[in-house]
C-alpha cells in the first residue's frame, strides 16, 4: 500500500510507579540531516520490503530538534514506493518495573499507512523482525491524525 508517513520520535520507557526511566533517547545530537540513527548504537533499522529506491530510517533535524524520520515519497518519480521499513530500540529490560509507560512524539503530515508501534519479548536484536512476536500497542498510543499539521503529537 502507498504511504508517505514522517515520525518523529522522542521515545522515552518510564516505570508508572517509581519514575525510573530505562530508555530515552532524544536523537540529539545526531550527525545532521539524512545522518545514520545508529551512531549511538541504540536503533536498529530493518527493511522487511525495501522500496524502489532504497528508502529507510533517517537521522534528521529541523529548527535543532533531532528526530527519526521515514519518507516513501519519491519526488523523481512524484510517487510513493511501497516499502515496510521497520526502527527498533535496543533490548530494554523492564522486569524491574510493574507498569511501564512508553512515552514518545509522531507526526503524520500526509495521507496513507499508519505507524504501527509493537513490543517483543523474544526478538534477538539482529535481523528479520518478522522471525520474532509481537503484540501490537498501536491502539494504546496517542498517533497523530491531522495530515494537515506540523504538530506533535
Amino acid at each position: 500500500m502507498k504511504t508517505l508517513y514522517t515520525t518523529i520520535l522522542a521515545c522515552t520507557f518510564i516505570g508508572f510507579l517509581n519514575g525510573q526511566t530505562y530508555f530515552s533517547d532524544d536523537f540529539e545530537p545526531g550527525s545532521g540531516a539524512g545522518g545514520s540513527l545508529t551512531n549511538n548504537n541504540a536503533w536498529t533499522t530493518q527493511v522487511v520490503v525495501a522500496s524502489t529506491s532504497g528508502f529507510n530510517w533517517i537521522h534528521d533535524d529541523f529548527g535543532g530538534d533531532a528526530f527519526a524520520e521515514v519518507s516513501n515519497y519519491n519526488s523523481t518519480t512524484s510517487t510513493n514506493e511501497v516499502m515496510q521499513t521497520w526502527l527498533i530500540t535496543p533490548v530494554i529490560d523492564l522486569s524491574a518495573s510493574t507498569m511501564p509507560v512508553l512515552n514518545f512524539n509522531n507526526m503524520k503530515r500526509f495521507p496513507g499507512d499508519d505507524l504501527i508501534v509493537n513490543i517483543s519479548t523474544d526478538y534477538s536484536g539482529s535481523g528479520s523482525p518478522l522471525a520474532a512476536s509481537w503484540t501490537d500497542i498501536t491502539s494504546s498510543c496517542t498517533m497523530d491524525a491531522n495530515t494537515g499539521s506540523w504538530s506533535f503529537v
